[in-house]
């Protein structure tokens, strides 16, 4: 996971925590719950791209055992 989206899993858990202690009636809760459906929109589109670059990446990353040769000191 990158720093993008552990900044969004932060800014999410934030918010759940203000949606938590704010009244279910009130305005506050509904622009924390609608707060919280947008943060998860934008978290799970940047998962979605990040992926799909790790995909149709056209220079794969080799895992760092690939170098680690016995020919190499």
């Amino acid at each position: 996971m990158d720093h993008n989206s552990d900044a969004g899993l932060e800014r999410i858990r934030h918010l759940e925590e203000q949606l938590s202690r704010a009244p279910i009636n009130s305005g506050r809760h509904g622009l924390s719950a609608k707060a919280i459906r947008i943060e998860a929109a934008l978290f799970w589109k940047s998962l979605d791209s990040a992926q799909a670059s790790e995909q149709f990446d056209p220079k794969p990353k080799l895992p760092r055992a690939v170098f680690r040769s016995s020919t190499y000191p």
